[in-house]
């Protein structure tokens, strides 16, 4: 049965953080983000069953989605923003001012939606029309020479007809790790949970100030930036992979927490 149908986009829309919220800031790179200038995007895929003909999606649940979206930008501002790459040897830096925003596709699907969301194996090209891609950096000319922006991230909601919808996110590394990326989708979720109470965070927000604090007594920023000036886009690299998704019950999840403990217990007297 086949699995791929082809893109039907219902439309492109920028989702930027409430306006005036955000001051415009510019972040530095630290040496640990410099060594991932180049690399493929965070693809990240989440499915949801969402039994719902796509005029519903369009009336009620996609309004509701990029208004959560934006209250949790103003949180997480810096990934509306742009990577700004100044001529060398300067090194690149995130750069977000007002009316920056995050690319937000909305596509249909005829594919079979509890075939690409369930746990067998499946290939990986069959998720490729889910996931957004992050558009390509554009050069301008400014006083102090010819720069280049790179949007960090663009996210994608896929609707299955009467069967489910699909998020994607693409994401750059540079702006954060796996980490990073789920405490934003949860901060996410939850927002657009509770119709935009932002007092449903519970976990602490995001702190980008303390980039600063991070030291480099040894230089390895120059000298990995001496290694990243000939950025290549590596994203579109054919992939001949499997996706298997692997399910864990949490009393599976409880027993290895026990076992963790114990073992602390018996290394260092405590438990962690």
């Amino acid at each position: 049965m086949a699995t791929l149908a082809e893109r039907c986009t219902k439309m492109v829309e920028d989702v930027s953080p409430p306006p005036g919220s955000v001051p415009t800031t510019s972040l530095p790179l630290t040496f640990f983000d410099i060594q991932f200038l180049g690399s493929s995007p965070f693809q990240r895929l989440f499915f949801y069953e969402f039994p719902h003909p796509t005029s519903y999606l369009m009336q009620t649940t996609l309004p509701s989605l990029k208004t959560s979206l934006s209250l949790t930008l103003q949180r997480f501002f810096p990934f509306a923003g742009n990577l700004v790459f100044p001529a060398p040897p300067q090194i690149p830096y995130i750069l977000y001012t007002q009316g920056d925003s995050v690319s937000f596709f909305v596509n249909e699907s005829t594919a079979d939606f509890s075939h690409l969301a369930g746990d067998h194996a499946r290939h990986f090209q069959e998720f490729q029309l889910l996931l957004p891609k992050l558009l390509p950096a554009i050069a301008s000319k400014t006083s102090s020479g010819c720069i280049q922006k790179m949007p960090l991230m663009a996210i994608q909601v896929t609707l299955f007809p009467n069967q489910g919808i699909s998020i994607g996110v693409g994401f750059c590394h540079v702006a954060g790790d796996g980490r990073t990326l789920a405490h934003f989708m949860k901060s996410w979720a939850s927002i657009q949970q509770s119709q935009g109470d932002l007092t449903c965070l519970n976990n602490p927000l995001p702190d980008f100030s303390s980039r600063d604090l991070i030291e480099d007594p040894l230089g390895l920023a120059s000298l990995f930036m001496k290694r990243k000036w000939n950025f290549e886009d590596l994203s579109n690299n054919p992939i001949k992979k499997l996706r298997i998704t692997c399910t864990i019950k949490r009393s599976q999840v409880e027993l290895l927490k026990d076992l963790i403990k114990k073992g602390c217990v018996e290394d260092n007297g405590s438990e962690p």
